[in-house]
């Protein structure tokens, strides 16, 4: 019995001793709803307050700090004549998490509504751009009451293209609209 214990209690040991850290990072939407989270091992691409992008594997989260593992990968001439892509370094960047302006969150949603958006933007636009072109080279008013309408119109599909980009807007991070939280959970 005491030998059964003493293997529970050395597995229990173990497993504790090797576990990872439990803090993460967190995304979450000004009203408390998180979008997305960054634990150890997920990959991360942010920009810093400085202009800084960094980019690559979360190794560890601890201290209010995110531990990023990236490569320094360049391409290289070969003796053959062709350019191959190579390894030079690698290196752990520390970066606190008060310090991270924006990160890139690669949200999968449907293309069309950015699609329509500028559909609808450049449309409106293109028939200002053609309305005014033509009366130019008919030598008719800028403003006449048939020009008029088309304006409305235009300017209406501009709006509207404006409107749909606005509201369904395009999945990445908005410092107006999001904000960055660093989540505690180990025992520290």
């Amino acid at each position: 019995m005491n030998r059964l214990l003493s293997i529970i209690f050395f597995l229990l040991v173990s497993f504790a001793s090797f576990s990872q850290s439990a803090d993460f990072i967190s995304v979450k939407k000004k009203n408390g709803v998180a979008v997305k989270s960054f634990y150890s091992g997920s990959f991360i691409s942010l920009e810093r307050n400085d202009g800084v992008f960094v980019s690559g594997t979360i190794r560890n989260i601890a201290d209010d700090s995110l531990f990023i593992l990236w490569y320094d990968i360049r391409i290289s001439p070969t003796v053959w004549g062709n350019r191959v892509a190579d390894t030079i370094a690698a290196y752990i960047t520390k970066v606190k998490y008060t310090d991270i302006k924006r990160i890139s969150l690669n949200i999968r949603r449907s293309r069309l509504p950015g699609l329509i958006s500028k559909a609808f933007i450049i449309g409106g636009a293109g028939t200002i751009l053609l309305s005014g072109f033509n009366s130019v080279r008919d030598k008719e008013p800028l403003f006449s009451n048939d020009n008029l309408g088309k304006y409305a119109a235009a300017g209406a599909f501009i709006g509207v293209g404006y409107l749909i980009k606005r509201l369904l807007g395009d999945g990445d991070f908005n410092p107006k609209k999001h904000k960055i939280v660093y989540v505690r959970l180990g025992a520290n």
